[in-house]
């Protein structure tokens, strides 16, 4: 099974995994795709070197993942289907309506101030780019 077969099944089980691919063969449009997709990066061997440079980054955005995962189980299902609503630029009322139950708007904005706090987000625009990553 070739390494991007082996990916996208990665991608589909919505693995967490920082991956960085190690290819003996110099395949430009392959390592590109690779890369499109969400890969970090693309090291041909035997470049041991280059491998040792990337690998200090992965690790720390791999970390960084697994905080973010961390901090969006810690809030409540309520807080993450508010979070996303925020994330499409819903506004506080409309988010209030279309919750299953409905709730007052006011209680929308205690999630919100809660999403911010538990996501350490400063505001809608932070949040968005929490969530798009």
């Amino acid at each position: 099974m070739s390494g991007l077969r082996v990916f996208d099944r990665l991608l589909a089980a919505h693995s967490p995994l920082v991956t960085l691919f190690l290819s003996a063969h110099g395949d430009i449009p392959t390592a590109l795709e690779a890369v499109r997709r969400g890969a970090y990066d693309w090291v041909e061997k035997p470049d041991t070197q280059q491998l040792l440079d990337k690998l200090p980054a992965a690790i720390a955005l791999a970390r960084a993942r697994a905080q973010a995962l961390q901090r969006w189980a810690e809030l409540t299902p309520r807080e993450r289907e508010v979070a996303r609503l925020v994330g499409l630029g819903q506004p506080n009322k409309e988010i209030a309506r279309i919750l299953v139950p409905p709730c007052g708007h006011r209680s929308v904005e205690t999630h919100r101030a809660n999403i911010f706090s538990k996501l350490q987000c400063a505001n809608d625009n932070e949040l968005g780019r929490w969530l798009a990553a």
